[in-house]
């Protein structure tokens, strides 16, 4: 076998071997991928982290997906919390130390108690949104747009036919998928939370589309309609642990 030539995104998906805050299953998610000059996005992020690439290139990542048993550790899920939509803006980024990680342009949430308690404890930038999701065994369809502008709109549909597996190391679906921090900032600190799941079950989707808004309306990227990358998985059970100040 192969060395792992992304040793630095292994690392983090060991366990840390702490009390994690919450616990959740994600399912039915849909990770689409475009590519973009790293220099347009480095003056989207804060001055602590650096764009990271693959190959050259630096990624804008749209992933719509699915949260149910939402709880914290040891507590049974709120009746109203079993079921939660969620679609994100990301890109990836390395911080002072090199670690390698997520940071969120933007997550669109229809709870508005899981909008306030994550802006509050993660300084992460949750919006009110309305989101659907219809899913049977063959496709999953996505819609949605923000509360606040019902120009940032969406509309997605995959087909996922295929038997999902783990990415291979080297590859590219391997660097997208496999990240186990994510980064947040909180005032002028820079915050970095950890997760742990099972390397995700992808399917590299075939027939696909994605008609958006979002990123553009988020960022200030060029539009487009075209994506470098579509993965769909299943989903995984996740494990949240608390965020830590980075130095």
């Amino acid at each position: 076998m192969e060395p792992n030539p992304f040793p630095e995104l292994e690392k983090y998906r060991t366990h840390p071997r702490i009390r994690p805050i919450m616990r959740q299953s994600w399912h039915h998610l849909t990770f689409f991928h475009r590519k973009f000059p790293a220099d347009l996005i480095q003056p989207l992020i804060p001055t602590q982290l650096a764009v990271q690439t693959f190959k050259g290139d630096a990624y804008i990542g749209f992933v719509p997906f699915l949260m149910r048993q939402v709880r914290i550790n040891g507590l049974p899920p709120l009746p109203n919390h079993r079921y939660v939509l969620e679609t994100n803006v990301r890109t990836y980024v390395t911080d002072l130390a090199g670690r390698p990680g997520v940071w969120f342009f933007s997550l669109d949430c229809p709870d508005i108690l899981a909008v306030k308690t994550a802006r509050a404890a993660f300084g992460l930038n949750y919006l009110p949104a309305k989101l659907n999701l219809a899913h049977t065994p063959e496709k999953t369809v996505y819609s949605g747009h923000r509360l606040s502008d019902p120009r940032t709109s969406y509309r997605a549909e995959v087909r996922h036919t295929a038997e999902p597996k783990p990415a291979s190391p080297g590859t590219l679906e391997y660097w997208l998928a496999e990240r186990y921090l994510l980064f947040a900032k909180r005032g002028n600190r820079i915050l970095s939370g950890q997760v742990h799941h099972a390397p995700y079950p992808l399917i590299a989707a075939t027939h696909a589309s994605c008609h958006e808004s979002v990123i553009t309306a988020t960022t200030g990227l060029p539009h487009s309609t075209h994506w470098d990358s579509i993965l769909y998985s299943p989903g995984v059970d996740v494990e949240i642990f608390a965020p830590l100040l980075v130095k």
